[in-house]
């Protein structure tokens, strides 16, 4: 006999009711023959199914995330949230009501572990993301983890996106993904992506995406199901420039760290305007010890720069890089 978590994955979600009777309704036409009331309900029946699908819903889905952290970013630095946001999103209120509730401590990565600090993405396996198994489709999977590692960023490295005039305006290129399917996930089952930073050196940031399911019988266990890893390989650029800056640099002046001083230097580095030059100034330092850089180039500076505040977590970052370096060579490949 089926579960009542096996009967609840075939509900439609609340956005796609939603979907539903708008495309109903914006179908709605009288004086039509049956011919014709049939192949419109088949045309509403197929975007219905499709709607995640269509033109601009992925980069909707996406930008909601970063829309979103628009005004929680200006109230971390200080600044006036844009009151656009709260009328689009009403992300505003909500975050002064949790900045009241929690701190900015724990509403931010202000003072955390980078290993520790996870965030989580929900999705479902919907028709459209599914293939003819049932299942959801191997390509459906890196689509799903753009939406996480972007909200990753929005959430942790938010503040050196560029959203205000005087932020650092750093951008996150993707390099390299790799996938492992543990388990399918069946379709129209809901799961989770956890992600969370693995290591980081000089140029490369390493973190992984972990897509989860709930137990079948959550009176038996509370584990979940590992569905599926993805292992990812980004940088981070300032805008205009080709030059990487090092990952510690950029999540040390987002606030994460063993304690508050990261965060308060980022402030007053901010305060000062030098935010992008402490940003540029650690990576021409990685530049210079990689030799990318001529020895006759002068790095301008303050004392105190040449630290980024993340040697706490040397032991586990070197801990990490031993298993990113199984990551996979593909030296030669633009070859084959």
């Amino acid at each position: 006999m089926p579960t009542l978590s096996t009967v609840s994955r075939f509900l439609p979600s609340w956005s796609t009711v939603v979907v539903g009777f708008i495309l109903n309704y914006a179908l709605k036409t009288s004086n039509t023959t049956v011919h014709a009331q049939w192949l419109r309900r088949a045309f509403f029946t197929l975007l219905w199914l499709n709607w995640r699908s269509l033109p601009f819903i992925w980069h909707i889905g996406t930008s909601a995330s970063y829309l979103s952290r628009q005004g929680s970013v200006s109230l971390r630095l200080g600044l006036n949230p844009r009151p656009v946001l709260a009328d689009l999103f009403g992300q505003i209120p909500l975050l002064h009501l949790r900045l009241r509730l929690y701190g900015i401590d724990k509403v931010f990565a202000i003072a955390k572990d980078p290993f520790d600090t996870k965030v989580i993405t929900r999705g479902t396996a919907t028709w459209d993301a599914s293939d003819w198994n049932m299942h959801l489709s191997n390509s459906s999977y890196a689509k799903a983890c753009d939406v996480a590692r972007f909200k990753w960023l929005c959430d942790v490295v938010s503040s050196n996106s560029g959203l205000e005039k005087d932020e650092e305006d750093i951008w996150s290129p993707l390099a390299q993904t790799a996938f492992y399917f543990h388990r399918e996930i069946p379709i129209f089952a809901s799961y989770e992506i956890d992600v969370h930073v693995v290591a980081w050196d000089d140029k490369w940031l390493y973190y992984v995406c972990r897509f989860t399911t709930p137990p079948k019988n959550k009176k038996t266990s509370s584990e979940r199901t590992l569905n599926c890893v993805s292992l990812c390989r980004s940088c981070f650029k300032m805008r205009g420039s080709r030059l990487s800056i090092p990952p510690a640099r950029v999540l040390s002046i987002s606030g994460v760290g063993p304690d508050r001083s990261n965060w308060n230097r980022a402030m007053g580095l901010r305060e000062k305007g030098k935010g992008k030059a402490w940003l540029k100034y650690g990576g021409e330092l990685a530049a210079m010890k990689a030799g990318k850089l001529g020895m006759n180039h002068v790095l301008v500076g303050e004392e105190g720069w040449d630290q980024d505040g993340m040697q706490a977590f040397e032991e586990r970052r070197k801990e990490g890089l031993k298993v990113v370096e199984r990551f996979g060579d593909v030296k030669g490949w633009e070859s084959l």
